[in-house]
Formats: structure tokens, C-alpha cells, sequence
């Protein structure tokens, strides 16, 4: 998620994640975007992004 995220934000065409751990070999997967991924991202940043409009909805409401 956090790469396709990053693929979606920055806009890019891959990303290389690379994997390194002591004693075994450093891997690298080229990470690419995943249209179906990037949806759900953007419908659920949607969504959270309503719910935070109602919250200061309503703190503007209680606090005039």
C-alpha cells in the first residue's frame, strides 16, 4: 500500500523496492501501478476527508 501510494502521489510509471537483510541477498522488485490498489486508495482518502469535513462541520457549529 505505502508503494502504491507513492506511485500514486508522485505519479511515477515504477517504483524499486529493495530489500536488505544481513546475511542474505539484497532483493529488488520493481513495483508497478496497481489501477484496482490506487482505486481503493483514493476512495477511502475521499472518504476520510469527508468524515474530517463533518468533524470541523460540527466544532464550527458548537463553537460560534
Amino acid at each position: 500500500m505505502q508503494h502504491q501510494t507513492g506511485l500514486l502521489v508522485a505519479e511515477l510509471d515504477w517504483i524499486d523496492f529493495c530489500s536488505f537483510s544481513e546475511k542474505l541477498p539484497m532483493s529488488v522488485i520493481r513495483v508497478y501501478p496497481d489501477p484496482v490498489i490506487q482505486a481503493a486508495i483514493l476512495e477511502a482518502a475521499e472518504a476520510a476527508e469527508a468524515k474530517i469535513a463533518r468533524i470541523l462541520e460540527i466544532y464550527q457549529e458548537q463553537t460560534r
